[in-house]
């Protein structure tokens, strides 16, 4: 289930959670995010090929792909990453755990698995836990930080307003280290 946990950026122990759909949408509006619920596509077995996935979330990919201007789409599969080395894994999580900003809209449908985006504006920390079926836009130049978890389980359609893709431009606060991660927030202690 997609929920919000928000913070103020002085205190992480003091949290709200928002798990109505409606309530998520209205609260992250606030800030400028946008996040929908898309059908799934049940006809795609779960090892189907990149182009069979945007061919069939097609339709959505072309709506978006006018309404925000981009000009390349891809696929992302973090699954298992049996193809990383641990060190290689940690790297990569690192770099995208620390809070960063892009010239660029960041725009991702998630077709399975989930995914922890956290947002730093107005005062506060405002998690998101994404997962199957979530559309998530975060706008130019908001600071976040996303987290894929320790062992990455995810498979998203990314949008990108140049080929390059997504260039991060580091904030040097380390503001994420103080606040929960995915796995913290999937599996709370009692």
């Amino acid at each position: 289930m997609t929920l919000v946990k928000i913070y103020s950026e002085n205190n992480p122990n003091k949290v709200e959670t928002i798990e109505d759909f409606a309530s998520i949408q209205k609260t992250l509006a606030f800030v400028n995010i946008k996040i929908e619920r898309w059908q799934t596509q049940t006809g795609l077995a779960n090892n189907a090929e990149a182009d069979d996935i945007l061919e069939a979330y097609d339709q959505d990919i072309q709506r978006i792909m006018r309404n925000h201007g981009f000009s390349a789409v891809d696929v992302i599969s973090m699954h298992g990453c049996s193809n990383l080395s641990k060190e290689d894994l940690n790297k990569s999580r690192d770099r995208f755990l620390d809070e960063h900003k892009h010239s660029d809209d960041e725009v991702r449908f998630f077709i399975d698995g989930q995914g922890l985006f956290c947002i730093h504006e107005a005062g506060k920390v405002i998690q998101i836990l994404c997962k199957a079926g979530d559309f998530i836009s975060v706008p130019a130049n908001t600071k976040h930080w996303f987290d894929m978890g320790a062992n990455p389980d995810f498979k998203c359609i990314r949008f990108f307003g140049e080929e390059t893709g997504w260039v991060a431009n580091y904030t040097g606060d380390n503001i994420s280290s103080s606040f929960p991660k995915l796995n913290d927030i999937l599996s709370p202690v009692a």
